[in-house]
This record gives structure tokens, C-alpha cells and sequence, in this order.
């Protein structure tokens, strides 16, 4: 029975057919998702959802299948048309600016020796960076806050930006293993991030003021 079940939820599966042709119609009617074609569409998908529930397939009459894509889904093997939509526009303008071949490459050791911000470092971070700290974060459940004071949540977010950062620690979590070093872990905490960059710049500036002041009561003294 359980076969059975799997076998006709595959074969029945239909919403996938259903979203690219509501996408197809609604490209190429003034009305876009209000067209006749895209509300029933949308009746269908319903229905789709559905099927798992109550067994009952969505059946897409002839007349709503799409007989060509507009070039922005890039259906390659497919009859295709020059979308004269903004979406049609914008993928037009970004696949013409892309490079030929990827930019995108490994984080290696050596970009790590460069591209890490010491303005992110924060007093008391270093309690933070230790992998037992790591460990135990993981292993908390998570409640939404754990009390800690604001000067701690930013040595927190500054350690996180740290491991994974700093070029002493490039593939310290990847021993033994062949695999990319990943960055996005401390932007789970961007908020933070960004603050703690815009307190640092400020006190900069604040420092280049009150030496500029010091210059020039010093010059007419």
C-alpha cells in the first residue's frame, strides 16, 4: 500500500508543471496573475497541494500547459520567447554582466591574510573564540536570548566573526577533511556586525577631530 501511495503521489505530482505555466501566462498577459489562465492556475495548485491529503490529482486541461518560456527561466531545452517584462529586463542586464567564467573561487589561507577587519575585533572576544564556547552554544536549545549584556553579545559576534575569519584559524574546523572554508556563520549576527564597524569608524572619526582641534589650538598658540 505504501508503494502504491509513493508510486501515485510521483506520478501525480504536479506542482512544478502547475508554477512554471501560472509564471508563463502571467509574463505574457497584460493582466499578469489576474489573467483567466493564472486564476485557474492558482485553483489547481491549490488542489495539487492538496493531493497527499485527499488523493485527488490536479488535472491540467490542454490549454494550460505552456508551450514556450519566457528566456528568464532559461528553459534551454525548450521553445523560448524574449520576456518584455521588468524581470525579462533585469535578467537580460545581469546575464550580460556576468563574466564568462565564474568569479566565485575557494577562501584560501592567503585571503584570509587580507580580507580580515581588525575593526571587528572587540574587548573580551577572546573569551568567545574558544571551541568549548562553540561547543556549548551548539548544544544549548535555543530560547532567544541567553541574558548576556550588550558589550557581550558584541564580543560574542566578534569572536564568531574571528574563527572564521582570522588566518589563524583558516581551515582549523576542516582538519583532515577535503572540503571549502565557508563564511557565512558569523553573519547569522549581521545586526551586531554592522554595529560594532560603525562604533569603530566613529571613534576614528572622533579621534581625527580632536587631533585636528589639538593641531590648530597648538598652531595659534
Amino acid at each position: 500500500e505504501v508503494e502504491e501511495y509513493f508510486v501515485n503521489y510521483l506520478l501525480n505530482d504536479s506542482l512544478g508543471i502547475i508554477a512554471n505555466a501560472h509564471t508563463v501566462f502571467a509574463d505574457q498577459s497584460s493582466a499578469k496573475a489576474r489573467c483567466p489562465k493564472c486564476i485557474a492556475l492558482a485553483r489547481l495548485f491549490s488542489v495539487a497541494v492538496d493531493f497527499p491529503k485527499t488523493g485527488v490529482p490536479a488535472e491540467i486541461p490542454r490549454n494550460l500547459y505552456a508551450k514556450e518560456y519566457p528566456d528568464f527561466m532559461e528553459k534551454l531545452d525548450k521553445s523560448t520567447y524574449e520576456s518584455k517584462n521588468v524581470i525579462g529586463k533585469l535578467f537580460r542586464e545581469v546575464r550580460d554582466m556576468a563574466p564568462d567564467s565564474p568569479s566565485l573561487r575557494t577562501f584560501m589561507k592567503e585571503d584570509a591574510s587580507w580580507s580580515y577587519d581588525p575593526d571587528m575585533e572587540v574587548e573580551g572576544f577572546e573569551d568567545y573564540a574558544l571551541r568549548k564556547e562553540a561547543m556549548t552554544w551548539f548544544n544549548e536549545k535555543a530560547t532567544g536570548s541567553d541574558g548576556l549584556e550588550h558589550e557581550n553579545l558584541d564580543a560574542k559576534a566578534s569572536a564568531w566573526y574571528y574563527v572564521t575569519y582570522h588566518p589563524s584559524y583558516w581551515g582549523a574546523y576542516n582538519e583532515g577533511l577535503k572540503r571549502d572554508h565557508y563564511l557565512s556563520f558569523p553573519w547569522c549576527v549581521y545586526d551586531r556586525l554592522i554595529n560594532i564597524k560603525k562604533e569603530k569608524i566613529n571613534t576614528r572619526r572622533s579621534a581625527r577631530s580632536l587631533e585636528d582641534i589639538f593641531t590648530r589650538e597648538l598652531s595659534l598658540s
